[in-house]
């Protein structure tokens, strides 16, 4: 194997490519030589398990080229797990390689390896308020960056136990993410994310439900044909779907359609009224309320309408009117 200082002196204008290397696997890669050589020296390096903090450079030229080199991040984090523990100022080392990953998923908002190797570091560095300060910010510039609401989700998960108030702090945070714009569905099952785990954790009053009922039917009225809001009171009323089994014992404790507030049925009921005809989610949650009120009929002339309204799902409300328990 040819040593690694050689490639130092290497001249890229020159190298000559392996005809080997050219012609193997299915798909070939056309490099610039300066590129070329520099992917040799990774996998050289990789190869001969090179983990020196000095080759983190080495790294940080690939991920320049290309933020979604996987090896590259791999080596990357090798080098940092093999070196932090016994370097002298490890905290140092750990917050200088975050803003550095940072500076990446700000440049490359949707790159995976970014976002993982972000999440390892900061498992290293332990809690910080401010990386939900940074995700906000992100968030400004694409509020449904799917990799950045997965690191959300995944920190407040890891830290919730830290910060007493962050559950409730970051319910304050997605109401105003809604506000901004109530078709954000990742917003919506964020929302659905930190309420559930509030009721995990049996720190919801009866009035903290009844609100949330009351911010559900203003948003309700705002925008009946809005689908996220929909799917989000389909989660909060753990109940609703018709002839499903639910484990009663493990179901979390929730209001169901059957105890649901004057408020949000005659929110439904006026939904139903007027948009009926163009709104094929009330016609559904309407369906609900009235089977477990007992009235089948209802419930199945709802589904044959359903499958005139929502015809991209007609199967599947022929089905569910075809097993209804009657």
């Amino acid at each position: 194997m040819q040593k690694l200082d050689s490639l130092e002196n290497i001249n890229i204008e020159t190298i000559e490519y392996s005809t080997d290397i050219q012609n193997e696997g299915v798909c070939k890669f056309l490099f610039k030589p300066d590129h070329y050589a520099l992917f040799t020296k990774l996998k050289n390096l990789l190869d001969n398990e090179c983990f020196h903090l000095e080759n983190l450079d080495i790294s940080t030229q690939v991920i320049d080229l290309n933020p979604q080199h996987y090896t590259a991040w791999y080596f990357r984090r090798k080098i940092i797990r093999e070196n932090y523990v016994e370097h002298e100022n490890k905290a140092e080392l750990l917050r200088e390689e975050l803003r550095f990953v940072r500076g990446i998923c700000e440049r490359a908002p949707k790159c995976y390896q970014s976002w993982w190797h972000m999440r390892v570091i900061r498992e290293l560095l332990g809690f910080d308020i401010e990386e939900l300060k940074f995700l906000s910010k992100q968030l400004e510039f694409d509020a449904k960056n799917m990799y950045v609401w997965n690191h959300r989700t995944w920190f407040i998960r890891k830290y919730n136990s830290v910060e007493n108030d962050l559950l409730f702090s970051e319910l304050d945070f997605i109401s105003k993410l809604i506000s901004e714009d109530c078709r954000n569905n990742s917003a919506w099952c964020y929302r659905h994310f930190i309420f559930t785990n509030l009721k995990k954790m049996n720190v919801l009053k009866e009035s903290d439900l009844l609100e949330e009922v009351d911010y559900i039917v203003n948003w309700l009225m705002f925008a009946p044909h809005n689908d996220s809001i929909w799917n989000y009171i389909i989660s909060f009323f753990s109940k609703i779907m018709v002839n499903e089994n639910v484990n009663k014992e493990t179901l979390i404790k929730n209001l169901s359609l059957e105890n649901a507030p004057k408020s949000f049925i005659d929110a439904v009921d006026k939904i139903y009224t007027n948009n009926y005809d163009s709104c094929h989610q009330v016609v559904y949650i309407k369906a609900c309320m009235e089977y477990e009120k007992g009235d089948t009929d209802f419930a199945l002339k709802s589904f044959k309408l359903l499958q005139s309204l929502d015809p991209i799902r007609k199967f599947y409300w022929k089905w569910r009117a075809d097993n209804l328990k009657i």
